[in-house]
């Protein structure tokens, strides 16, 4: 099977940090894409390490970085559970991986790009990017999610089962 990814497409990660009430870690964007909304620690995965490793190994190694970075929570790369996948057509089209990670009853800090870092019990969709609400529930209660967003035509498939076995609910070190 082959994919077709668009010319013009960005890469991006997002990490799901749970505590272990399974409270969600969301921080306030104040820049770039999303600024003013409630986030998801993220960003775009390093290009120097694709030609020698296994993707998935480099997506987790980004996450884990891009979640310290954000967020100040520090974990080891083996701690981030892949969760899915995204395409998003709108507003710019963007191949996001997902990675879930259980972070225990570690503190976030502020950094220069996310502020007021919270954990959440109760999602508050209006304040989060429009898709959020489409998969973020799926992949908080550990399924697989694989998923296609563009306008109004949205598909997405939540695979049943833990995406997630090999993360326990406290943080593994």
């Amino acid at each position: 099977m082959s994919v077709l990814i668009p010319k013009n497409c960005k890469f991006y990660n997002l990490v799901c940090p749970q505590n272990d009430e399974g409270e969600v870690l969301l921080g306030r964007k104040t820049r770039g894409f999303g600024e003013g909304k409630l986030v998801l620690p993220g960003g775009k995965p390093s290009d120097i390490w694709w030609p020698i490793a296994p993707v998935l190994d480099v997506l987790s190694y980004d996450a884990a970085r891009e979640l310290n970075e954000e967020s100040g929570v520090s974990l080891p790369v083996h701690n981030m559970g892949y969760a899915g996948a995204l395409y998003v057509g709108q507003p710019v089209e963007r191949m996001v991986t997902l990675f879930r990670c259980a972070v225990g009853h570690r503190l976030p800090r502020a950094s220069d790009e996310v502020i007021d870092w919270r954990f959440y019990g109760n999602v508050p969709y209006n304040e989060t990017p429009e898709d959020y609400e489409l998969w973020l529930p799926s992949v908080l209660s550990g399924k697989l999610v694989i998923a296609h967003l563009v306008g109004r035509s949205n598909t997405m498939m939540a695979v049943g089962g833990n995406a997630n076995a090999s993360i326990s609910p406290s943080v593994r070190e």
